[in-house]
């Protein structure tokens, strides 16, 4: 039997580019066996777009079984969540509202899954399109991937799909968490030792990254900080304090990115709590990691394994 393929978008006031990311996915080779989307409160014209979108394409959307329903509660979770909630396939594969897939993507990943059939989760490195018109490739890693998330947040949105059976067991997104919240469920996914494969080749999704956007540029000091402690309560909980100190290392990150975006008082608190009680040489560690994030920018786990005892 064939496996079977669930997109769930999330819309909160994407009305001037929702358009472009929904021709993406009515333009696939291999079109997704459900297309859910979801609005999230939006205050603009977006769910007119849509609905106008799916009117106007109504033969590919009735092979879709395409639907727009609402979610009033804030947060893209929130609105993710209302989507699985509908899901009756094998697969689930979630795609923000800004971002696009090229022709190839469903049926290189659908093809993945085929071929593998132990896989719970398939992957794939994207395109990062950056605001400042740069582009860089935001990877997808195999080799420990609990460790890789942990520290480059390998399991974002638009890297992955998996199956709908996986995303329920662990309870879904948590709509506690505003910020990094893929980087959360990712680590929930990865504590369940799920059969993970890559899909190589060329890049087939491209991420558009605006400070608006449900990825987002902004840092918020709350929001991430909130995200962090959850993650160390998941590992906690699943007993992997062995992996406490990229807690550490993340909110060295955090620090550093509040420094440079004007967050000055919040930096110089997360870095004194997070120094607090610790190892000399952990608190070495923090500090330099601290410093490369934010003078260098990237490769700042590099000195923070040199140095810290992971």
């Amino acid at each position: 039997m064939m496996d079977t393929l669930t997109v769930i978008i999330p819309v909160f006031n994407r009305a001037s580019v929702v358009e472009r990311t929904l021709a993406s996915v009515f333009s696939q080779r291999r079109l997704p066996d459900r297309l859910i989307v979801v609005d999230n409160g939006s205050t603009d014209d977006s769910r007119e777009v849509v609905a106008r979108w799916l009117a106007s394409h109504s033969e590919e959307a009735e092979r879709m079984g395409a639907v727009i329903v609402d979610q009033p509660s804030p947060g893209a979770c929130a609105a993710r969540n209302r989507g699985l909630a509908l899901v009756d396939t094998d697969w689930v594969m979630f795609f923000d509202s800004d971002d696009e897939m090229l022709p190839g993507h469903l049926e290189r990943a659908m093809r993945v899954a085929s071929e593998n059939p132990e896989a719970e989760i398939v992957g794939w490195d994207v395109d990062q399109q950056l605001p400042d018109g740069s582009r860089r490739t935001g990877r997808f890693l195999t080799e420990d991937m609990l460790t890789a998330n942990l520290i480059h947040a390998v399991m974002s949105t638009q890297r992955y799909m998996a199956r709908t059976a996986l995303f329920r067991k662990v309870g879904g997104w948590n709509p506690e968490v505003m910020k990094w919240n893929d980087w959360e469920l990712g680590v929930r996914l990865l504590l369940e030792n799920p059969v993970a494969v890559k899909a190589t080749g060329e890049n087939t999704v491209v991420m558009n990254f605006t400070r608006d956007s449900i990825t987002g540029t902004t840092v918020t000091p709350g929001s991430c900080l909130r995200s962090i402690d959850t993650v160390e309560a998941d590992l906690r909980r699943a007993g992997r304090t062995d992996l406490l100190p990229w807690i550490a290392y993340r909110r060295a990150i955090l620090a550093a990115r509040c420094q440079n975006t004007g967050f000055y008082d919040e930096a110089d608190k997360i870095l004194a709590d997070t120094m607090r009680g610790v190892s000399l040489r952990m608190r070495l560690a923090i500090r330099l990691t601290f410093l490369h994030a934010r003078f260098i920018g990237r490769g700042a786990h590099y000195t923070f394994r040199l140095l810290a005892p992971v």
